[in-house]
């Protein structure tokens, strides 16, 4: 095969995954999970559009990174465990992701309040997980 039909098979592929819970079409019993699946990765009200937020990286309305895996390093790092991180992305979000990462690591995610202490820069002198690449 060639790369223009490569291209043409990835772009209709594409569009029917953009359309797979529509009205009529195979997923549309699963409509209403994925609305709530994607209320759930929206921003707490008044945190959108914030300075803190954009400092982040988070300049939509979206969590780039799944709240419970912030979650959970941070509680690794509570609890004092060794851990490493590793990221794969398939397109062209690896600075996003980075940025929100650091921010939490740097105690400036908005979704964490500062005042208590944990984290994950090394600051502490303990581990840093910040990543050096943005």
């Amino acid at each position: 095969m060639d790369r223009a039909h490569d291209k043409k098979v990835k772009g209709l592929r594409r569009a029917l995954l953009w359309k797979f819970t529509e009205p009529g079409e195979p997923g549309a019993a699963l409509r209403s999970k994925l609305l709530e699946m994607q209320d759930n990765l929206r921003l707490p009200p008044g945190v959108a559009g914030t300075q803190r937020a954009l400092d982040a990286g988070l300049d939509g309305e979206c969590y780039c990174l799944l709240p419970s895996f912030l979650r959970m390093l941070r509680e690794l790092k509570r609890q004092e465990r060794s851990f490493t991180l590793f990221f794969r992305t398939f397109g062209s979000d690896m600075e996003v992701v980075l940025k929100e990462l650091n921010a939490l690591c740097e105690g400036r995610h908005p979704l964490f309040p500062e005042e208590d202490g944990i984290v994950l820069d090394g600051s502490d002198g303990k581990s840093d997980y910040r990543s050096r690449r943005e």
